[in-house]
């Protein structure tokens, strides 16, 4: 299978702003090499910092990938659970954690980035299940006069 050429690091494109860069001179027609190309632009923006357009090129990846390519969208879906978890989006970690996992049982990364999320919510009280009870305030009970002791009686 051929994949898209991927720049190296010390290529042409020098300016690590500016995001709005062709990554090819030609257009993909294949459904598979369009959509690595959109998971490659992803992680431009992704190593940008810019975490929201990472998310909008990793979800037009899984949509356009044919789905006998269970490998690439697995990748797909993990990478996109990268972005969200930079976002702060534990909910969405997980699903599409738990997607890539679906596609490829044996996806460590995915396994692992489940894992660190659903601590989290846990952590959070966020998780179904495990929401966070307020402990119960102690009351103090005021000494009866069975409990005191008389000086004099004794």
């Amino acid at each position: 299978m051929i994949r898209p050429f991927d720049p190296a690091p010390d290529a042409t494109f020098k300016t690590p702003l500016n995001f709005d860069f062709p990554l090819f001179p030609f257009q993909p027609t294949d459904p598979l090499q369009l959509s690595i190309a959109l998971k490659n632009k992803g992680n431009k923006y992704f190593k940008g910092g810019r975490y929201s357009q990472a998310v909008k090129c990793y979800t037009e990846a899984i949509e356009g990938c044919p789905k006998e390519s269970a490998a690439d969208l697995a990748t797909f879906h993990q990478n996109r659970a990268a972005a969200h978890e930079q976002l702060g989006d534990l909910g969405s970690v997980v699903e599409d954690c738990t997607a890539a996992l679906e596609m490829n049982p044996k996806y460590v990364k995915a396994l692992d980035r489940r894992a660190k999320a659903g601590r989290k919510q846990v952590r959070r009280g966020v998780w179904p299940g495990t929401e966070r009870k307020k402990p119960p305030t102690r009351v103090k009970k005021k000494p009866t006069q069975s409990h005191t002791v008389n000086k004099n009686s004794c």
